[in-house]
């Protein structure tokens, strides 16, 4: 018995499209006013500290943390004071600190945003606060979002092979950023 090919590949296609449309579900993520989208698989969390607006659990065998900052209107720094901060946090190389790689967008609510992406051995440190001991090959992505009621600093770190998996997917956040309607 033959069977006719083109269907099968109609088929396949089907079932391959069903998989993709699944792994890009998403769901929504809300905090002070605004809203934006997060893959399903990321696991929200209860913000850990009062300066956590929000905390998500992306999976992996070394899992990656987002976590979104906020201080308060006029609170938390510069983006060129927390850039060089977080370049501290990483061991320098050749006793220079590790480059960090800038851009600049908008988020789809308006906001400006810096985008800074450091790598290398990074000992995590909040504040000016203590750091912790340097872990290897280490990825931290930050967003400071300029808003009205003040910045937001979105962070984006773990084991360097599962930050760079999802790296799209945390731009595709911060990028959908808006405000809930009718508050600002």
């Amino acid at each position: 018995m033959r069977l006719p090919l083109v269907p099968l590949l109609f088929a396949l296609c089907a079932l391959l499209n069903g998989n993709a449309a699944a792994s890009d579900a998403q769901r929504n993520l809300e905090f002070l006013g605004f809203r934006s989208q997060i893959p399903e698989d990321w696991q929200p969390n209860t913000p850990s500290s009062s300066m956590r607006a929000a905390q998500v659990m992306v999976p992996g065998a070394d899992p990656v943390e987002m976590i979104v900052y906020y201080f308060g209107p006029g609170q938390g720094g510069s983006a060129e004071a927390n850039i060089a901060r977080w370049q501290g946090q990483f061991r320098p190389v050749d006793g220079k600190p590790v480059e960090a790689m800038v851009d600049h967008f908008q988020t789809q609510g308006g906001f400006p945003v810096t985008w800074v992406e450091l790598r290398g051995d990074y000992a995590r440190g909040v504040g000016m606060g203590p750091m912790g001991e340097y872990k290897p090959d280490r990825i931290l992505i930050a967003a400071v979002t300029e808003t009205p009621k003040g910045n937001l600093y979105i962070q984006f770190h773990g084991e360097a092979d599962n930050v760079a998996k999802h790296k799209e997917k945390f731009r595709k956040f911060v990028a959908n950023l808006a405000p809930l309607p009718e508050q600002f």
